[in-house]
């Protein structure tokens, strides 16, 4: 009787070893990135990482889903490689809790509670979104210390521009792709791509596949925006479209860009000259500063060597 019992206790054990190393067999490197490894596992984790944040993506194939969750977890990687040089990650981050508050508002959640739990349907944990969210707010940093001497504001313009508007506030609620083309790429061919994607299979979804945007894991969303903190070329454009649908392409710096125009509010406001500037400007400089972030990793990419295994 012992001799069985040993006998099956041998065959759990060498059955749970067998379980162990096949699925570590399953598990391969996909890149190479210096020091740093992506796995296939990693890729997986992104997958349901975007999935988490836009649900819709749910309407795209698992291979378009993959191959989106792969130049996302790249992305992060160039970007912590390049943070590392210059900060000490695994900091208590001030900003964090202001992000995680976002993403629950973003996605409609009740409170810090219920996005745990959303969170862990997804397999993720808070302390990994946390990691996450620190390669981005500590990117966003090193992105300001280096550029902020170029972030250019006319407040005598912006001034101007306020003592313009009338007590009347529009506000759009907007979602973004921006592009670019690609060497011997006409802009007329990338457009009817983009146009085509979103009449298949929604803005939402294009937006993942074509934005270079931050705003590509949420669908492109970008929020509620003022029309005073809009470029007047970009309300020519928005006021030539109806609600539901979306712009050609706007010129903008290092490529183009689409809104889709989800709704419009109108409201009768008290302005505060202030208030208003220092909202103005914070737009203004944030819009800048995306646009130096987007030309630095560009540049950082072009120089970092991507083994893929």
């Amino acid at each position: 009787m012992i001799t069985k019992i040993k006998i099956l206790f041998i065959v759990l054990i060498a059955l749970l070893f067998f379980q162990k190393t096949y699925a570590e067999s399953k598990i391969s490197i996909v890149y190479k990135i210096n020091q740093e490894i992506i796995t296939s596992e990693d890729i997986l984790d992104e997958e349901n990482y975007l999935l988490s944040l836009n649900k819709q993506l749910k309407n795209l194939n698992q291979k378009k889903r993959l191959e989106l969750a792969q130049q996302s977890i790249l992305r992060e990687i160039i970007k912590k490689i390049e943070v590392k040089k210059y900060f000490v990650l695994d900091q208590a981050d001030p900003l964090l809790e202001k992000i995680i508050e976002d993403f629950i508002i973003k996605l409609k959640l009740k409170d810090k509670e219920a996005f745990e739990i959303y969170l862990k349907d997804f397999g993720i944990t808070m302390d990994n979104l946390k990691k996450k969210i620190e390669i981005e707010t500590t990117w966003n940093q090193l992105i300001f210390k280096k550029y902020q001497r170029q972030v250019n504001i006319n407040k005598i313009k912006l001034g101007e521009k306020i003592k313009k508007q009338s007590n009347k506030k529009t506000t759009f609620l907007l979602s973004e792709i921006i592009f670019k083309t690609n060497t011997g790429e006409k802009l007329e061919e990338k457009s009817d791509q983009i146009y085509k994607s979103i009449k298949e299979i929604g803005f939402q979804n294009t937006a993942n596949v074509y934005s270079l945007s931050d705003t590509s894991k949420f669908g492109g969303k970008i929020g509620w925006v003022e029309k005073q903190n809009l470029s007047n070329i970009v309300q020519i454009y928005l006021e030539s479209i109806e609600i539901g649908s979306h712009t050609k392409p706007i010129p903008i710096t290092n490529g183009h860009l689409i809104l889709m125009l989800e709704d419009i509010k109108k409201e009768d406001v008290e302005i505060n000259f202030k208030e208003e500037l220092n909202k103005m400007i914070k737009f203004e400089t944030d819009k800048q500063l995306n646009t130096f972030s987007k030309i630095y990793f560009d540049k950082i990419k072009i120089n970092t060597i991507i083994n893929e295994l």
